[in-house]
């Protein structure tokens, strides 16, 4: 039997069958979990950090949360040229002849029932591309946008104008594609086409997720930035807080069960709390700090990326470069103080 109308709107009890029919599409399990969305009087659930740990993992968290400023090793604008109309040249087959088609929707409620209408229009078919900038205004609009000089840009697209017409897509969307698309494209390409290297900024590390601007350990902080799971069980007696946040089952065990008596302290690290800057403009951040006294008296600092994957193949592009970025700041760093970068995988123990 038929459940909507012509228009999509559920016939009586339409609904009530859907569920029925489909009841796996109504499960609780596609849901928002509890504690996503917070009213906006609502304070940020926190949780207690067990401070006399701090003391002993202070000198690493005050050497990682160092300022680093990532450089790029490309010898002048001549070869900055280069890769851009590599990047250009490797992606000419997106520039095709799109348009764009408004689409409405309308979501009402008749007698206690939800139903949803969708409204397409001829008229709204435009398969033309789109000019709404001319020359000029799109190259000074590209260049502020990806921070690149005018002249550079202005050069690639003539070197590629029988591959690339981009006379004809001189809009804002445009823009933010190539901005989006170059970025992506320096991030997996660096180390290959071409170096970077970081340099340290001086000046106080202090406030940080763990202290305030004097430098003292904080009572607590937002459970949110340790994970988006919760566990009542307690931590291992050598972790940093007094609750089990996580984000995965691998870190989930290391907090709970992967213990190792030569641990001093060890912590989660809060996500945005260590911002390695990586090529393309983002930034990485890794999951988990140890403090481990060796059977030689000692002391190692170990910084864990935790991956629920089987191993390295499985990790996006993205993310092999992320880490390499990460293994490259911690080398830097490792001329102060000895630092050793692991990545973890789902058959991995600490």
């Amino acid at each position: 039997a038929d459940l909507t109308d012509d228009d999509d709107v559920f016939l009586e009890n339409g609904f009530v069958e859907t569920k029925t029919l489909f009841p796996k599409a109504f499960e609780s399990s596609g849901s928002l979990k509890d504690g996503k969305i917070k009213g906006s009087g609502e304070k940020a659930e926190k949780v207690k950090m067990r401070i006399a740990k701090y003391d002993e993992l202070k000198a690493l968290w005050e050497t990682i949360n160092q300022k680093a400023l990532l450089q790029y090793k490309i010898k002048d604008e001549d070869e900055f040229l280069s890769l851009f109309i590599r990047y250009l040249k490797e992606n000419a087959d997106k520039f095709t002849a799109t348009g764009i088609r408004t689409v409405q929707n309308k979501i009402r409620v008749d007698n206690g029932l939800l139903s949803a209408t969708e409204t397409r229009s001829l008229n709204d078919e435009v398969f033309e591309p789109i000019n709404t900038l001319n020359y000029r205004e799109f190259l000074l609009k590209l260049s502020q946008t990806a921070l690149i000089q005018m002249q550079t840009l202005h050069k690639a697209f003539f070197v590629l104008r029988d591959v690339l017409e981009i006379s004809k897509f001189l809009n804002e969307r445009t823009i933010h594609t190539i901005k989006a698309g170059f970025d992506r494209w320096l991030l997996l390409n660096s180390f290959n086409a071409f170096e970077v290297g970081f340099s340290r900024v001086g000046g106080s590390v202090h406030p940080t997720k763990f202290t305030d601007n004097q430098g003292n350990a904080l009572a607590e902080v937002n459970a949110s930035d340790l994970g988006t799971q919760f566990d009542s069980s307690s931590p291992l007696a050598e972790f940093l807080f007094e609750s089990v946040f996580f984000d995965s089952e691998l870190e989930h065990a290391n907090i709970t069960k992967n213990q190792v008596k030569e641990v001093i302290v060890f912590t989660k690290i809060p996500k945005n709390s260590i911002k390695i800057p990586v090529a393309g403009g983002g930034t990485y951040s890794p999951d988990f700090a140890y403090i481990i006294k060796t059977s030689s008296g000692d002391t190692l600092n170990l910084i864990v990326e935790s991956k629920n994957v089987p191993d390295d193949q499985f990790l996006r592009s993205e993310e092999q470069q992320k880490i390499k970025h990460a293994e490259k700041l911690f080398n830097l760093i490792a001329s102060d103080t000895k630092i050793v970068f692991k990545t973890q995988f789902e058959k991995d123990e600490i």
